[in-house]
């Protein structure tokens, strides 16, 4: 991703004008315009510069490595690890762009190899008590890790019933899954589905919704202690809190800023269980993703705490507001394994 750093040294490079005013604190509206619109070949192209070739890769942050959430488990597809990659393929200032991440595993053939490690994520996991229901919120590439929680609910044999509510543009060429999530409704591994696909009819249709047609269900669903999972992008996750909210306020009788959703962890669950069960670690707020257990606050609030502070939608920017995730470093490129039970995330290693 291109940063201040790397473009304050191109425009010394490239001696232009327009690129050193576009990094004048007085810019500042216009130069993250420029971060959320350029690529770094499309900077090399608008502004050209006689880089030495070692020199114009050290002046670059190495490259983030690429998560993707895992979209099995284990108990079910063994030593194999499944992935739901949406290719990043658009058109920006007359020339193609194609995902780092996803256009390289598009383009490997059967049989190919790519280095990947796991990084687990204890935090956004299966519930502990499997006689609990959940609720999981994950629209397009969202729905990966949902996948992966059915799958071992299932072969867990949890009680416990699963509801999906799966958001896309258009019913034809989107709907992931679609035929898994058809034969787990009939064999009862899903209790329950909802879609809304956004682009199929005159007025745009969200998963939130759908949390709100179906307020009073949901409602009762989390007074009976479901815990509910959002993966998506960003702006979504803001939605889904907001209707979340308005369907506990409705539902009380309360005005929306009187209502509340407690994100808590879920140590008091584990501690009723110990002698019944091996400890398998605990709910508590993460970052990319949130799990968030009921019941709901019987005292009023000053206002709404945030439900999804960072959910996770991984893709490079310029696409449908999906963004790429960010950061310094590289990870070792090593081949490990998810805690069984858990959720973990595959990762491809930077350069």
């Amino acid at each position: 991703r291109l940063s201040r750093p790397f473009l304050a040294s191109h425009a010394a490079q490239s001696r232009s004008d327009e690129l050193n005013d576009l990094l004048a604190p007085t810019r500042s509206a216009d130069f993250a315009t420029l971060l959320g619109t350029h690529q770094l070949a499309d900077v090399l192209r608008r502004w050209p510069a006689q880089w030495d070739a070692q020199e114009l890769v050290s002046a670059l942050r190495p490259l983030t490595p690429r998560l993707y959430s895992i979209a099995s488990s284990r108990k079910r597809v063994g030593e194999e690890v499944h992935l739901t990659v949406d290719v990043l393929d658009y058109e920006a200032f007359g020339h193609p762009h194609v995902g780092a991440a996803s256009g390289f595993l598009s383009a490997l053939g059967e049989g190919g190899h790519a280095p990947v490690y796991i990084e687990a994520n204890e935090r956004f996991r299966v519930p502990i008590d499997s006689s609990r229901d959940i609720i999981m919120v994950g629209p397009g590439t969202g729905v990966a890790p949902f996948r992966g929680f059915v799958q071992e609910r299932a072969e867990t044999g949890a009680p416990g019933r699963n509801w999906l509510l799966f958001g896309a543009r258009h019913f034809n060429t989107d709907f992931l899954y679609q035929s898994e999530w058809q034969d787990a409704l009939r064999t009862g591994e899903l209790h329950r589905l909802d879609v809304a696909f956004s682009r199929d009819q005159a007025d745009k249709i969200y998963v939130q919704q759908r949390l709100r047609e179906h307020g009073r269900e949901l409602y009762a669903w989390l007074e009976n202690g479901a815990h509910v999972y959002v993966c998506g992008a960003l702006a979504m996750g803001k939605d889904v809190h907001a209707a979340l909210l308005e369907v506990v306020a409705h539902e009380r009788g309360q005005a929306v800023g009187n209502a509340r959703l407690v994100a808590r962890d879920d140590r008091s669950v584990r501690n009723r269980q110990a002698q019944r069960m091996p400890e398998q670690g605990h709910h508590r707020k993460p970052v990319g993703q949130r799990a968030h257990r009921g019941r709901l606050a019987e005292r009023p609030h000053p206002g709404p705490r945030p439900v999804v502070a960072h959910p996770v939608a991984e893709h490079e920017p310029g696409h449908h507001g999906q963004q790429h995730r960010q950061g310094d470093g590289l990870h070792p490129a090593q081949l490990g394994a998810a805690r069984i039970g858990g959720h973990g995330r595959a990762g491809m290693g930077g350069v």
